[in-house]
C-alpha cells in the first residue's frame, strides 16, 4: 500500500512528505479543482517537484476540471510545463483532457531515420533540445545497419535502434524494455558540480568556470554519469551499460573517443577524468595520478 496525500501549499508539501507519503498530489494555473484558491506559482511548483523527488516521493499534477474548446491551447501549454518540471503523472477528469496529455507528451517516440523532408536525427536533435520531450524515450527504426548508422543514432540520443527487416515480437520487446528503463529510471539531482564543472540537469546545460561548454547527447551523459559517482573508480562494463546500455565491450572503444572528446571540451577541467589503467575511468580532484594514464 502507498500513501497519496494532498499538497495544497508549500508548508502541506513539505508536512506530507515528513510523515511519509509516497506520492503528493498538487495544482498549479487554471486547470483543476482548486482554481479559486491560492495554487502554486510555476517557480514554487517546479521547487516542490525538486523538493519531492530528492527524497524519493512523486509528485502528480491535478488537471481535474472539464475543459471548453478554448481551452485546450492553454491546458497543452500546462501539460507541456509540468512535464518539463518532471512531474510523475496527471491526474484528470476529462477524458479529452486524458487524450490530449498522450497527444503533447507521448509515453515513447517511434522515429524512421529515412523521412521525405529531413531525416531522424534532426527530429531527434529537436526532441532532446525541447524541455517537454527531453526524457520521452526514442527508438529509432531504420533499414541503414551499418556500426556507424546505429552508433550516430545513439550518440544523437536515441535508446535503442532497431534495424529493418525486423519482427513484430522483437519490435514489441523493444517497446516494453525501454519503457521499462524508463519508469524505473531514478530522479537525478537537478544540479551536479565537480570542481570548476557545473552541470545543470533542469536547463541541460554545462559550464566550466561559468563558460557555457557544448556537448553531444552522449557526451553529456558520460559527464552526468561521471558526476554522478565522483572519485569511484568505473570499470568499462559499467561505463558501457549506464551510458550506452550495453554490455558489448567491443564497442569499448566508444567510450575512450567520448572520453578525449570530452576531455577537450572542458578544458583544464578535463584534467581530473582520470584514466585507470586496464579498468576504466575516475573523476577524481587530484587528476592524473601514478599508475593511471592521462
Amino acid at each position: 500500500m502507498e500513501l497519496l496525500a494532498p499538497a495544497g501549499s508549500y508548508e502541506a508539501l513539505i508536512a506530507a512528505v515528513q510523515s511519509g507519503a509516497d506520492a503528493v498530489y498538487m495544482g498549479f494555473g487554471a486547470f483543476n479543482a482548486r482554481r479559486g484558491a491560492k495554487n502554486f506559482t510555476d517557480e514554487e511548483f517546479a521547487s516542490a517537484v525538486d523538493y519531492c523527488h530528492l527524497r524519493g516521493v512523486r509528485v502528480f499534477l491535478t488537471l481535474n476540471t472539464l475543459l471548453t474548446d478554448r481551452e485546450l491551447d492553454k491546458a497543452a501549454d500546462t501539460l507541456r510545463k509540468a512535464s518539463a518540471m518532471g512531474v510523475d503523472a496527471v491526474l484528470v477528469q476529462d477524458w479529452g483532457l486524458l487524450t490530449l496529455a498522450r497527444e503533447t507528451v507521448p509515453d515513447l517516440v517511434i522515429l524512421d531515420v529515412m523521412l521525405p523532408d529531413e531525416d531522424g536525427y534532426q527530429i531527434l536533435g529537436r526532441l532532446r533540445e525541447t524541455a517537454a520531450t527531453r526524457t520521452v524515450p526514442v527508438i529509432m527504426v531504420t533499414a541503414k545497419t551499418s556500426e556507424i548508422d546505429v552508433v550516430k543514432g545513439l550518440d544523437h540520443g536515441a535508446d535503442d535502434y532497431l534495424c529493418k527487416p525486423f519482427g513484430i515480437m522483437e519490435f514489441i520487446s523493444r517497446v516494453k524494455a525501454v519503457l521499462r528503463r524508463a519508469s524505473t529510471a531514478p530522479a537525478s539531482t537537478t544540479t551536479l558540480r565537480f570542481g570548476d564543472i557545473t552541470l545543470d540537469d533542469v536547463a541541460r546545460t554545462v559550464t566550466v568556470d561559468g563558460e557555457p561548454v557544448e556537448l553531444t547527447f552522449k557526451e553529456y551523459s558520460l559527464l552526468h554519469f561521471f558526476l554522478e559517482h565522483p572519485e569511484e573508480v568505473l570499470a568499462r562494463e559499467r561505463i558501457m551499460k549506464a551510458v550506452w546500455d550495453t554490455d558489448d565491450l567491443l564497442e569499448s572503444r566508444t567510450i575512450d573517443m567520448h572520453v578525449r572528446t570530452l576531455r577537450q571540451k572542458l578544458g583544464h577541467a578535463g584534467d581530473a577524468i582520470c584514466t585507470v589503467r586496464k579498468v576504466g575511468y575516475k573523476l577524481s580532484a587530484k587528476g592524473t595520478e601514478a599508475g593511471e594514464d592521462a
